[in-house]
């Protein structure tokens, strides 16, 4: 049988924007998974059982955008939205914000396409679809999370429609909701901590996430 897509299997949380809870904690658990195979635990030389290694954090790193070549966007001289949008793409080439290494893996992969939109902003202000989602976010607790570990900071809320800050602003509300949106639906769909790395009594397979067609499918989402 055909492996499906993870984003196929994450969009019946996406669901949540129009108010559906309909993710399956089973489907979304790593901690509900059976272990492929009953294993001893490792022991040292002695024969008593091995130091647990403490449980490390996820590799990190700062996520790199490329400038968007504007070369071709004659258009935007004529038409506001367009020149708006193109100038928070632009600006986010300056963020340089720790993620996940997969999520700034796929979050690099999407706005560096040559056509890659704006998800959460039309370029002046956040979207309807951004709102939604930080709703979601704040809602983090109900789903056994940690509601503090998906926050947003909107400080363009507070700068002049038009200026360079806002731009810049609007460029790292951004990324940093992409960011904190592929990691609260990949912490749902496969658990936030390993379970491998706190005991070795352990032996899960952790379910993989597709986050390059998790993004996509943020993006292709209605407003």
């Amino acid at each position: 049988m055909p492996q499906r897509s993870t984003a196929r299997l994450i969009i019946p949380l996406l669901g949540a924007f129009a108010g559906v809870a309909a993710f399956s904690v089973a489907a979304g658990s790593a901690f509900a998974q059976a272990p492929r195979a009953a294993q001893q635990p490792k022991v040292d030389a002695d024969g008593q059982p091995a130091p647990r290694v403490g449980y490390p954090v996820p590799p990190r790193r700062a996520v790199h955008i490329t400038p968007r070549d504007d070369g071709a966007s004659f258009e935007t001289l004529f038409d506001s939205a367009a020149g708006n949008q193109s100038k928070v793409l632009r600006n986010m080439a300056a963020v340089s914000m720790p993620m996940n290494d997969d999520i700034a893996a796929a979050v690099e992969g999407y706005y560096n396409q040559p056509k890659a939109k704006l998800i959460w902003t039309d370029g002046k202000v956040a979207n309807a679809k951004a709102a939604q989602a930080i709703s979601l976010l704040k809602q983090a607790d109900d789903w056994g999370l940690n509601a503090g570990d998906y926050t947003v900071a909107t400080t363009f809320e507070s700068m002049p429609q038009g200026s360079a800050e806002r731009a810049k602003a609007l460029a790292m509300f951004e990324v940093s909701l992409s960011d904190k949106m592929l990691m609260f639906l990949q912490d749902n769909f496969r658990g936030r901590i390993d379970p491998n790395q706190l005991s070795n009594y352990y032996d899960f397979k952790r379910k993989p996430v597709d986050l390059k067609g998790t993004i996509g499918q943020l993006s292709s989402r209605p407003t």
